[in-house]
């Protein structure tokens, strides 16, 4: 009598591993992002300045490192977005890395493969405190340095003309690697079943 085989092929798909990889790079970038001085700065002149520091006076010599001051010294809304999106993006930058720990932990063990769904969900929160830093910072310094030029336009004359710095695009960087590995773990396949054959044996 003959006996019925079925043979099932599946291909692995490495969409949930490219996810892994871009969330890694994300977190990897926003400690970069985090670190830098560098979120706007003066096209005219050496003036520069990030979530923590404010360096540079109205001069065309590269600023000594005593010229910069930590930006919590200053008084005021100058000193409270600076903090409010500093706050955003530690908050984002620790999401990060709770997508990528859940993210792998779902890769390396089959029973947490439930893991990659609360990985994206994750990633979308960060992303979302990313997004909110990143949107107020440059209209917050805008804002405050059109409403001190309009009082005083000598006294920030080294920052008229001033452009968003690597560190801010460094930022963006790693919210599209976030948005990548979310939609990834979301929606992503892990396996694709290709087709199915039934064999006779004897």
């Amino acid at each position: 009598m003959a006996t019925e085989v079925k043979t099932t092929t599946r291909v692995v798909r490495p969409m949930k591993l490219i996810g892994l990889i871009c969330s890694g790079i994300a977190w990897i970038l926003m400690i970069v992002c985090l670190a830098s001085d560098y979120w706007v700065r003066s096209d005219k002149v050496n003036f520069y300045q990030g979530l923590w520091n404010e360096c540079g006076k109205v001069t065309d010599a590269t600023p000594p490192p005593t010229a910069c001051t930590v930006v919590s010294s200053q008084s005021g809304t100058r000193r409270e977005y600076v903090q409010a999106s500093a706050a955003f993006i530690i908050m984002s930058l620790l999401l990060g890395m709770a997508g990528f720990v859940l993210g792998l932990m779902a890769c390396i063990m089959q029973k947490f493969r439930g893991f990659y769904k609360w990985a994206g969900l994750v990633l979308l929160v960060a992303v979302l405190f990313a997004l909110i830093a990143l949107i107020v910072y440059p209209a917050m310094f805008h804002t405050i340095l059109t409403e001190e030029l309009s009082t005083d336009p000598a006294a920030l004359k080294d920052r008229v003309n001033w452009e968003l710095g690597w560190g801010y695009g460094v930022g963006w960087g790693s919210t599209f690697f976030m948005i990548g590995a979310a939609l990834l773990f979301l929606f992503g396949k892990d396996t694709d079943e290709i087709y199915e054959t039934t064999d006779y044996v004897d």
